[in-house]
């Protein structure tokens, strides 16, 4: 894929079967949304989530991060938390290590 370059996506659709329990609606097959192609490097995240957990009391929460990235080498990631009022919030671990060992 080349970016500016006429690019093409080709894909089946299949009409899910009477037994799949895991359709909600039933639908007739197709594609029901706009579909893109998006260009990136060879190195990239693949998966990026943060999930806050926030205590009764909304004033303690536990920061939950989740990568996943083709990399060709070991990588760290640096994590960065900054309070309302512009200072620095301590994290712990303040890093993740990726490992092409563990590709997602």
């Amino acid at each position: 894929m080349k970016p500016g370059d006429d690019n093409w996506l080709t894909i089946q659709v299949k009409e899910p079967s009477q037994n799949d329990s895991s359709v909600g609606a039933r639908y007739q097959g197709g594609i029901i949304r706009d579909v893109s192609l998006v260009a990136v490097p060879q190195e990239h995240f693949t998966r990026f989530n943060v999930e806050t957990d926030f205590d009764s009391d909304y004033e303690n929460s536990t920061l939950k991060v989740w990568l996943g990235a083709a990399i060709a080498s070991d990588a760290n990631v640096n994590l960065t938390l900054t309070a309302p009022d512009g200072s620095s919030v301590a994290l712990d671990p303040g890093v993740i290590k990726l490992s092409t060992a563990q590709r997602s």
